[in-house]
């Protein structure tokens, strides 16, 4: 869905004819080791794009009207200014961390919209940000397009990409380079070896799955009612929880009405205690327990009184 042409193509070669990115990288790169910040160059490692090899990317990207662009890492902003010259987007938006790299993307910029005022994506839908990417997620987690030129990432800055890819929209597409992105929320679509301003490099497409997303909202919902649940329990000064401890009083005074006595019993072993007494009762024992046991002596001696007088009689008359 080309719409800008060969015109705006060729705005952008006239405009980055003379802008070196390399050498603005090379020279910060001696700038932070002569600072001691050597930890700073170890990501630090420059590429660019090519013109016509990334808008082959950007095809098998599909890109729609309206689609949010944003690449993280945008170095001078050459690819976010070939998308904005190519198609009719929303917004297109590069974050850059490098300041140096930052600024020739804001002259090239302006230099571009000087020369193209018609450009499919306007001006003001366009921009270049200096700052932090992973600081900033909030500028590219609602993307549409989002390239991630990976290639000298770390492997902390890895780990800290693959962290977001669950919150990136359903139908996200996702372009990385060099490094495939292991996330079971990303479907790999295309891969495509493309031309770079040096060389080759290979690109990775991928649509970010709804299946996936519906998962992640589901387990989100069910960690937030676990958190509401848990923030709904008081704990008292002794750090108890006032909510278990309403529940064992209902359950104390259940039992004790149970028990039919004014006694109340522990809660730990409230049915096995219950059913020690049951087994303790012997026959004739409980309601009306102690009536029960006489009237069974009382009958038990009358019958005994009843047979010495049978066995008297019969005693009585063998004599006679």
């Amino acid at each position: 869905m080309v719409v800008g042409g060969g015109g705006s193509l060729h705005v952008l070669e006239a405009v980055y004819e003379r802008v070196d990115g390399y050498a603005v990288a090379r020279e910060e790169r001696t700038r932070l080791r002569k600072a001691g910040q050597f930890e700073k160059t170890e990501a630090l490692q420059y590429g660019e794009i090519d013109f016509a090899g990334f808008l082959n990317v950007l095809e098998a990207a599909e890109p729609r009207e309206g689609d949010k662009f944003v690449d993280i890492g945008s170095g001078t902003g050459k690819a976010v200014l070939l998308a904005a010259g190519q198609y009719q987007l929303g917004s297109a938006v590069g974050v850059e961390i490098v300041k140096p790299l930052h600024e020739l993307a804001t002259e090239a910029k302006e230099r571009f919209y000087s020369q193209c005022p018609d450009a499919p994506t306007p001006s003001n839908k366009c921009s270049v940000v200096l700052g932090d990417s992973f600081a900033l997620t909030n500028l590219w987690l609602d993307a549409d397009i989002l390239y991630c030129p990976c290639t000298c990432f770390t492997e902390e800055m890895m780990a800290a990409l693959t962290a977001q890819m669950k919150h990136l929209r359903p139908g996200t597409r996702v372009i990385s380079t060099s490094r495939p992105l292991e996330v079971p929320c990303l479907s790999l679509t295309t891969t495509l070896r493309a031309k770079y301003k040096r060389g080759t490099l290979q690109f990775y497409i991928y649509t970010r799955n709804a299946q996936a997303a519906a998962a992640a909202a589901t387990t989100t919902d069910t960690e937030a009612a676990t958190d509401v649940h848990k923030t709904g329990a008081k704990h008292d000064g002794d750090g108890h929880n006032s909510s278990k401890m309403k529940q064992d009083k209902r359950a104390k005074s259940a039992n004790n009405k149970g028990n039919g006595t004014g006694v109340k019993q522990p809660t730990n072993q409230p049915h096995s205690q219950h059913a020690t007494r049951q087994q303790q009762q012997q026959p004739g024992e409980g309601k009306g327990g102690k009536r029960a046991g006489k009237k069974h002596k009382n009958k038990k001696g009358k019958r005994g009184k009843r047979q010495q007088q049978e066995q008297g009689s019969e005693k009585r008359s063998k004599m006679m």
